[in-house]
């Protein structure tokens, strides 16, 4: 009698295992799992919100910078921004101490509704110049590139440095400013 109670324990310690395991791999496993996969994506979307969201607080900004950067030359027909870049270069190279400016404007062939206009410049004169036009240039409202800078000493005093700039700017194409902007040249969506 005794070891009938004993079995009768043994089983249903067994069941009781059983039981807890069944419990634990039909229930509880799928059920944290569910909660560390919904963790997860918790996270992932309040990550996507917060960069949603700090987009939106730069919106202004970068608004406001579009407008200055049309403005300022992107929007202006291909001879305007042209003339637009020589007078500034002009400006900024003699106002620096350059000397000896000569500068030659070409146009490439538009692409995608915005046409580049390249200007190899060459002069001469002390690196304090070179630095400052350099500056001027880098820190312009209107869109300037630097696309390559060649610097060489005639004599070996350094003193007089003979400079080669290739400079771009970039304009709409002309059909591209009659149908509304960049956006539709692009074939991107307002």
């Amino acid at each position: 009698m005794n070891l009938r109670r004993r079995e009768k324990l043994i089983a249903l310690a067994a069941a009781g295992v059983v039981l807890l395991w069944l419990l634990d791999s039909l229930v509880l496993t799928p059920v944290w799992q569910r909660y560390r996969d919904d963790r997860q994506r918790a996270l992932a979307v309040q990550q996507e919100l917060f960069k949603a969201e700090q987009l939106l607080r730069r919106a202004d900004a970068l608004e406001a910078q579009h407008r200055g950067r049309m403005a300022a030359g992107l929007a202006l027909p291909a001879s305007q921004a042209e003339g637009k870049m020589l007078e500034a270069i002009e400006r900024w190279a003699t106002g620096c101490g350059l000397r000896e400016v000569s500068m030659r404007p070409e146009r490439a062939d538009p692409e995608n509704g915005v046409q580049a206009i390249r200007c190899r410049v060459a002069a001469e004169g002390p690196m304090s110049a070179l630095v400052g036009t350099c500056w001027r240039m880098e820190t312009a409202s209107i869109p300037l590139r630097i696309e390559r800078l060649r610097v060489s000493a005639p004599d070996s005093t350094a003193d007089r440095l003979s400079i080669q700039l290739d400079i771009s700017t970039v304009c709409l194409a002309a059909d591209a400013t009659e149908s509304g902007g960049l956006a539709s040249a692009a074939g991107a969506t307002p």
